[in-house]
C-alpha cells in the first residue's frame, strides 16, 4: 500500500470474534475523516462502508457460502483475471471526507 501511495498503512491481526472492537481501536489511531482503504471481507459483516469493493477470481468457485453472502453486498466485484483494475480505479473518488463510485 504504501509504494502504490499511502501515506500510512496498519496491519490488524484478529479473529472474527475480536474483529470490530480491533477496528474500532484502529480509528482511534487516525483523524476523523480519513480516507480507508481496508482489506477485510469479514469486516463489512459489522461496518457498512462508502464504498464495498470486492476482487476476486469469478473463475475460482469458492464453496464458502459466507464468501457468497459478502459478495452480494458488495458495490463493485472485480474478478482479478478479466477485469482492468486499473481503469476501474479511476472510477473511485473520496472528495468531503466521504467515498464515491463514479460511472464506468
Amino acid at each position: 500500500m504504501l509504494a502504490s501511495g499511502a501515506r500510512q498503512a496498519y496491519y490488524i491481526e484478529t479473529t472474527d470474534q475480536y474483529l470490530l472492537q480491533a477496528f474500532k481501536k484502529f480509528l482511534e489511531l487516525i483523524p476523523p475523516d480519513s480516507p480507508i482503504v481496508c482489506e477485510s471481507p469479514a469486516l463489512r459483516q459489522f461496518i457498512e462502508p462508502g464504498i464495498f469493493i470486492f476482487m476476486h477470481s469469478l473463475n475460482f468457485n469458492n464453496p464458502k457460502t459466507e464468501i457468497q453472502k459478502i459478495i452480494s453486498l458488495a458495490d463493485k466485484v472485480i474478478d482479478l483475471y478479466e477485469d482492468s483494475i486499473e481503469s476501474f480505479l479511476i472510477t473511485v473518488k473520496f472528495e468531503k471526507s466521504r467515498w464515491f463510485l463514479l460511472s464506468e
